[in-house]
Parts: C-alpha cells; sequence; structure tokens
C-alpha cells in the first residue's frame, strides 16, 4: 500500500506509475510495485499518516463484488505484462505467485455471492496450484472443493464455518461481559 511510504513527485508523473483507468480496486498494489521498480532508495514510515474510514456504506471495500475479482485479474496481467516488457518475469515470478493465489482465496471467502464464488473459481489455477502448501489444512480444502466444482459442497462448508464464527464471537463477547 502507499499510506506508509514518502514518494517523488516525479514518480507520479510517469506514465507507467499511474493508475489505469477502470482499476478501482487493487490500484495501490498496481503504483506501490511500479514505484519499488523505478526507485533507486525507498523510505518507509511506520507512523501512521493516512486513516481510511470504515464506515462508508458506499465504500467499494464493504463488500466483494464481479468489480474485486475483475479488477484483481486486471491488476494482476499489468503486472505480469509489466514484468514481461522489462523481461524479468522469470526472475520475479516466483514473488507474484503467493499474492495472486491469496487473493484469490480472499475474495472466494469474503464475497457473500455464490454465483461469483463459482463464476470465479478457477481464475489464478497455476499460481494457485504452485503454491498450496503455503496455505492451512482448511484453505486448501476449500480450494481443493472448488477446483473439483463441488459448489454445493463448498456453499455448504462456507455456511458452517460462518455459523460457527457467528457462535464463536458471541461466546467471547458474552465472555468479556
Amino acid at each position: 500500500s502507499l499510506w506508509n511510504k514518502f514518494v517523488k513527485k516525479e514518480f507520479f508523473k510517469m506514465i507507467e506509475c499511474r493508475v489505469p483507468d477502470g482499476l478501482n480496486y487493487g490500484e495501490d498494489f498496481h503504483v506501490t510495485f511500479r514505484l519499488f521498480y523505478y526507485a533507486e532508495s525507498i523510505y518507509k514510515r511506520d507512523k501512521t499518516y493516512y486513516h481510511y474510514n470504515c464506515i462508508n456504506n458506499q465504500s467499494i471495500t464493504r463488500e466483494v463484488t464481479e468489480m474485486h475479482f475483475e479488477n484483481s485479474i486486471k491488476l494482476w496481467s499489468l503486472i505480469d505484462d509489466f514484468l514481461k516488457n522489462k523481461l524479468i518475469f522469470e526472475r520475479y515470478k516466483q514473488f507474484i505467485v503467493r499474492p495472486k493465489a491469496e487473493r484469490k482465496l480472499r475474495l472466494i471467502l469474503d464475497t457473500t455471492d455464490p454465483k461469483l464464488r463459482k463464476k470465479y473459481s478457477t481464475i489464478f489455477m497455476e499460481e494457485e496450484m504452485s503454491c498450496l502448501r503455503l496455505f492451512s489444512k482448511s484453505e486448501r480444502l476449500f480450494l481443493w472443493i472448488l477446483r473439483n466444482k463441488m459448489h454445493s459442497i463448498f456453499e455448504l462448508l462456507y455456511k458452517v464455518l460462518l455459523f460457527k464464527n457467528k457462535l464463536s464471537s458471541i461466546v467471547n463477547n458474552t465472555i468479556k461481559k
């Protein structure tokens, strides 16, 4: 993200470091990725200068929609193309495999729309397969169920997981009182 980095204004003037039209989700990663490529040095601050308003009901981060999946596909395509154009794709491929697969899993688990889970269950499949061992057992189970197109089983497990988390939250709140 950009919120804890100081960036020279000249970098934002570069066409390659601007947010492309239509990329509304993951745009900070897109820009940061390019800034890291062009920067001679990087300074990071641990102090927070930016606070995101989580109360905004109109926020695009409120609910995972088709836009999130499409923007993620676009984001990773732009990053792949950037690395290929710079002739460094093979050199850095290992560093983008895991974030792609993690983004897929996050979107799949965070959306409440079963149709979106079904539609996008096969994105980043190669990346997912190459880093399966990095996921927890339950995450690997969810991904396996999706890969094998057992969508009704996935939805059932998803609802059980939601119920378990809600129940756990109620119990924890009761104990705290």
